[in-house]
Order: C-alpha cells, then structure tokens, then sequence
C-alpha cells in the first residue's frame, strides 16, 4: 500500500523533478490537466492500493480517504491498460488458490480483499467498486468453477444480487450468495467474528437465485401482490439469458 500526501500536486512535482513526461503520466490516469493550464493529482490524502494484472505488473490504482469526505474511494479511470470491467482486484495473488480450490470468493472492496486474505482465505477477489461484468466472470472461469459472491443484506445488495444472476448462467459458472449479517462487511465481519465463522457464512451459501427467492418470498407469505412485484423484478433479469433452456429452467 502507498499513500497520496493531501497536496495538489505533490506527484506531479515529484515526476516533473525525475523528467518524467507529464503527457504519460495524465494518460496513466495519475494526474489532470487543469483548464487553465498545468496538471494537478488526481490521488490527495488517500490511502493508494495498487492494481496489479496477471502478470504482476501495476496497471492501475485505488485511492480511500482517512475522514468522510466524498468519494470514499477514487479509481484510475479506464486507460490503455487498466479497464475495470475485465479487472479483479488481487486475482494475480490468489489466481493459484482459486485453481486449487476450483472456487472464488468475490467481494466488493479493497480492505475486504485483504482483510480475508490477511486472515488467511486466499481465494478472494474484489471488483474494484464497479458493477459485476461477464468479462469478470470469464476470467475466473479458467480458474474456478464456483464462485461465491458476498452481498450486504440490504436493498442494494439484494438488486446486485439479481442482476448478476444471468451473468453466470450466460458463463456456464456456478454462482452462490452470501449474505452478512446487517451492518457489515467482510471487513468488519472477519475482524470481529473471526475466520472461522466467515467460513462457515460461506459453507452455508445458497445458490443465488434460491437466495433471491428466500430474500423476497417470506416463509407462508401468499400474498399475490408480493409474488407479483417478484415476478416483475425476475422476468426482465432473466430474459438477458441467451439459451432457450435457461429460460426455461
């Protein structure tokens, strides 16, 4: 991990002073042209997580603020070599774990990824704060042929949940849900009740759509309206599957 000194241009001093041509380093994404001339840094008094790809070489970077300010976390934006659509945060150090373990276990944030990894699950990627793409599942396909997605218990995390579904029916990839207890994260999670209660979170995860369905549909519920709205929340997910026989499932 770096940090980004809370300067406008503390990095841009720093690469003018080592000859470092400014042009590159806008195109990287680590500074930004002013309007009236001149650059200043994107990343200010942030933690800095660098991305790496496969081949172990930074491609990107990730900023998190210390206090409240907004946004709480600022991405390279997408360059040449960094595309957040196809990239998974720590998948070129826990590629070898996943194949071994032939499973994923996909979370959402930078301290997640490492606060598992720093109590020993090795088999964890983060999606960079971006929605789930099939170019992500794609890539963890050659690796895994389950993955297990770790969603809050809220609203939000409910809607990712569906929309995600149809991303792994269309890869052929098995997709389970695990959902934490209300007013976490894995972070917080892992740190408070342990590895082993994570895990067992994980052992328990339902497949996703049969979690969506607990989600929605209460135990006795029969009310027609709820099973109503139910349907209108799947039939436009799952009519994005591209075999007939999915649909028919």
């Amino acid at each position: 991990l770096g940090y980004a000194p809370d300067q406008w241009e503390g990095l841009t001093a720093a690469l003018r002073k080592r000859g470092v041509e400014l042009e590159k380093a806008e195109l990287a994404g680590l500074i930004i042209r002013r309007d009236t001339g001149g650059y200043y840094d994107r990343f200010r008094g942030r933690i800095v997580f660098p991305i790496f790809d496969l081949r172990n070489r930074v491609v990107g970077f990730g900023g998190r603020v210390l206090d409240d300010s907004l946004p709480k976390y600022l991405n390279t934006p997408e360059t040449p070599i960094f595309r957040k659509g196809e990239t998974l945060y720590g998948l070129h150090a826990s590629h070898k774990a996943i194949r071994k373990k032939q499973r994923a276990v996909m979370v959402e944030g930078y301290m997640d990824c490492l606060a598992l990894r720093n109590h020993g699950l090795e088999e964890v990627v983060a999606t960079l704060g971006t929605a789930l793409t099939e170019r992500h599942i794609r890539k963890l396909k050659g690796y895994a042929s389950e993955v297990v997605v770790v969603f809050d218990s809220d609203e939000a995390g409910i809607g990712a949940m569906l929309k995600s579904l149809p991303l792994f029916l269309n890869e052929g990839v098995s997709a389970r849900a695990a959902v934490l207890p209300d007013g976490h994260d894995p972070d917080s999670f892992v740190n408070t009740e342990g590895l082993d209660s994570f895990l067992e979170l994980l052992a328990h995860a339902p497949l996703m759509f049969d979690l969506y369905l607990e989600q929605r549909l209460r135990p006795g519920d029969s009310d027609p309206e709820v099973k109503i709205r139910v349907l209108r929340e799947i039939i436009p997910i799952l009519s994005q599957l591209r075999g007939d026989s999915q649909r028919l499932m």
